[in-house]
């Protein structure tokens, strides 16, 4: 069996970054309990409100060295609403970068599966 070690991406992963100055106390509030706003947000995919609102809590949302990082695996929940009820542009600040801390414990994640299952 064959395991890849570097970073594999998919259509289906996300990331963001904002730089904290840009946000209000209220804003990093709201990216982090999207559910503050859930009156203004529009499930952008084929589930009820209560499926699309679940989805949300999928991202991960960290505050590391003055910025807000966002990211998940699996993007059924439209993050680009929140920016859009914050007044931020969500095209410049998507990116494939991620929290240095979630980076750290995918890699250890990885490495404990890769001391388990080699042979």
């Amino acid at each position: 069996m064959k395991i890849r070690n570097s970073f594999v991406t998919n259509s289906s992963s996300s990331s963001f970054v904002i730089d904290m100055s840009e946000l209000t106390p209220y804003t990093v509030k709201v990216f982090k309990n999207p559910w503050l706003v859930e009156d203004q947000l529009i499930p952008t995919c084929d589930m009820s409100r209560e499926e699309y609102m679940e989805e949300a809590k999928k991202w991960d949302i960290r505050e590391e060295n003055g910025k807000l990082y966002g990211h998940t695996f699996m993007d059924n929940f439209d993050y680009s609403q929140l920016f859009y009820i914050c007044g931020l542009d969500w095209e410049s600040h998507k990116t494939d970068e991620m929290a240095p801390s979630l980076a750290e414990e995918l890699k250890e994640n990885l490495d404990d599966f890769l001391k388990r299952y080699r042979r």
